[in-house]
C-alpha cells in the first residue's frame, strides 16, 4: 500500500539502524507471509506499509544469545527448531515464528499506557504479552515484558506504529490463561475465585476464547 508521509515507517527505522537491528531485519525479511504470489510478501515489508503495529525490536546481541541457548537446548535434545547457532541457517518458518512473536498489528500499543499487567492485544502469534515494572540497583524503575526481557528503548513513534527496543528475544509464556493471571498480586483475589470454584479445571481442558 502507498501512502504519503513525512515521518519515519518502522521498517526503514531498523533497516537504518543496522548496527543495533541488522540481525532482527534479517529475521524479517526472511518471515515471509502469504500462501499465493499475489498476496505474499516479508514481514520486513509489512512494517514498511500503512497501518497500525506495536515492534518489539531485539538487538543485534539479543538475537545472537538467543540463537546461541536455542542451539544448546537442541543439543540437550529439546524440540527448539534451532538446530545451528548462526543467523543464516534458520529456517523460515522459524523466523515467521519469531517475526510474529514481535509483532501486534491493528494496534499502537505504548509502554507508557500498559504499566504492570498485559498488553490489550496479542501478538500475530496469538500469545500474549506481559510486563511488570522492575527497580534496577540505582533505583530507577524499568519495564521486564515475559519475565526476561528489558526494555531499553520505549514508545518511540514512527508513521505507522511504535518500537519497543528490547535487550532479550520473546519467549511467549506457555502457561494458560488462568495461570497467567495467578502471576499478578493485583489479580490474586480473582484467582482464588476460579480455584475455589474450580473454574480454573474447566479452563485447564477446554479452550475458550
Amino acid at each position: 500500500n502507498r501512502f504519503t508521509f513525512n515521518g519515519e515507517l518502522i521498517a526503514t527505522y531498523l533497516e537504518n539502524n543496522p548496527d543495533r537491528f541488522s540481525s532482527f531485519t534479517y529475521i524479517l525479511s526472511r518471515a515471509t507471509i502469504g500462501k499465493d504470489s499475489l498476496s505474499s510478501g516479508s514481514m520486513l515489508k509489512t512494517l514498511a506499509t500503512y497501518g497500525e503495529y506495536t515492534c518489539f525490536a531485539p538487538t543485534n546481541e539479543a538475537v545472537d544469545n538467543y540463537l546461541k541457548k536455542q542451539y544448546e537446548l537442541h543439543l540437550q535434545g529439546e524440540q527448539t527448531g534451532i538446530t545451528s547457532p548462526y543467523l543464516e541457517d534458520i529456517a523460515d518458518t522459524v523466523a515467521l515464528d519469531i517475526a510474529k512473536n514481535h509483532i501486534i498489528e491493528n494496534s499502537r500499543i505504548r509502554i507508557i499506557d500498559v504499566n504492570n499487567g498485559s498488553f490489550p492485544k496479542s501478538t500475530m502469534n496469538h500469545r500474549t504479552t506481559t510486563m511488570e515494572i522492575k527497580v534496577d540497583e540505582a533505583g530507577r524503575n524499568y519495564p521486564l515484558l515475559n519475565g526476561t526481557a528489558k526494555v531499553i528503548e520505549q514508545d518511540l513513534y514512527k508513521e505507522n506504529g511504535y518500537v519497543h527496543v528490547i535487550d532479550n528475544m520473546l519467549n511467549p509464556s506457555k502457561l494458560l490463561g488462568h495461570k497467567q493471571i495467578g502471576k499478578h498480586a493485583s489479580f490474586s483475589l480473582f484467582f482464588e475465585a476460579l480455584d475455589s470454584t474450580q473454574i480454573s479445571r474447566i479452563l485447564e481442558t477446554h479452550e475458550i476464547d
